[in-house]
């Protein structure tokens, strides 16, 4: 089938001719092909591979990024002492306040 509608001559494009320009596309996307340019086998499936590592990791970026900035504020710290034990529990305590003056 021609999709440029012209008559007979060669230099019409199929309609197959798309998709392997994607297939080629995909491809050239294979990060796992070998090292030498003589043994070089790059796949669709291992260009499928790629782009889908790809995306999983920029999935996994933005949600951990979006998930420190959600929690940045939100975030506090609290002290629990089970007093269920009886006995007297030492505690020591190192606060730093970095924001406070020595005059103060």
């Amino acid at each position: 089938r021609n999709v440029n509608g012209g008559g007979g001559g060669g230099g019409g494009m199929t309609a197959d001719k798309p998709a392997e320009k994607l297939m080629t596309v995909v491809r050239k996307m294979d990060m796992y092909s070998k090292v030498d340019a003589d043994f070089k086998v790059t796949t669709t499936t291992g260009g499928y591979l790629s782009i889908a590592g790809w995306a999983l990791t920029c999935i996994l970026i933005l949600s951990e990024t979006w998930a420190y900035w959600r929690e940045a504020g939100a975030q506090k710290e609290h002290m629990i002492v089970d007093s269920s034990l009886g006995q007297k529990l030492r505690i020591n305590m190192n606060i730093t306040f970095p924001a406070l003056s020595c005059a103060e």
